[in-house]
């Protein structure tokens, strides 16, 4: 973020510094910050390591959800990865890996079968969108993913999904509005956060209108879910955009 003209004074948000943010809202948990598959003009995050991505002129676009396209198989295979590079440390008192160890701040062997605590902030939340398409396509028993015992496993590992003031520029699929999937919802805690910047801009409404849909198919389905509006009285702005880091 340093490296561009107008994001550098956003700099106090760059993943590490959420990193250490979420470490003081989880702190009895291991961190995992999963990066997006690239970004484009240094600024607009591109997940199509989750999920398939339309682009369009100005580089961002956005996401294309669909069941099948194996999202949880991809964020196990990613612990599982993780895990193992921080048990190699632990094992090995590596000094290259004593900074990435710490992070955590926790002691003895890492595992990858802990319950699981899903946090999506701004386009990163088009990823706990598809986590919920597949999490829906698991328990389908015509699913395509439905050999993938080891995804299907992890994803019952999910006991809560905080979606913080999602957005981008696709033009539609910000939040889920699919009705079978808000049902797949049950069981996991859902968090919603959102600020002005994202629900009240009106050069993109659907956002607004699909977060509503969103709560209204929960309420629906009885799905356990808290919904917070926050600097509701304040002017729309990127800094309070990230700030909902901060205070959700």
């Amino acid at each position: 973020m340093l490296a561009h003209r107008d994001n550098q004074r956003y700099a106090k948000w760059d993943v590490e510094s959420t990193a250490a943010l979420l470490l003081r809202r989880f702190p009895r948990s291991h961190i995992w910050v999963v990066k997006a598959a690239r970004m484009e003009l240094g600024t607009f995050a591109i997940y199509s390591n989750f999920v398939e991505w339309k682009l369009i002129a100005d580089g961002a676009g956005g996401p294309y959800h669909h069941p099948g396209q194996r999202s949880w198989h991809h964020l196990q295979q990613l612990m599982d990865s993780a895990v193992n590079k921080m048990n190699t440390c632990s094992e090995n008192d590596d000094n290259t890996c004593s900074a990435v160890t710490a992070v955590t701040q926790q002691d003895g062997i890492h595992s990858s079968s802990l319950p699981v605590i899903l946090v999506g902030f701004s386009k990163g939340c088009v990823v706990l969108n598809q986590l919920a398409y597949d999490r829906a396509a698991t328990m389908n028993p015509k699913s395509a993913e439905k050999d993938d015992t080891l995804a299907k496993e992890f994803a019952k590992l999910a006991t809560e999904a905080y979606w913080l003031d999602g957005g981008h520029a696709g033009g539609r699929e910000t939040w889920v509005t699919d009705d079978s999937v808000h049902k797949s919802l049950v069981g996991v805690s859902v968090h919603s956060h959102v600020t002005p910047y994202q629900v009240k801009d009106a050069s993109r409404p659907w956002i607004g209108k699909e977060q509503k849909r969103f709560i209204t198919g929960l309420t629906k389905h009885n799905v356990k879910f808290t919904n917070v509006v926050h600097f509701a009285d304040e002017q729309r702005s990127l800094e309070n955009h990230f700030r909902v880091l901060e205070t959700f």
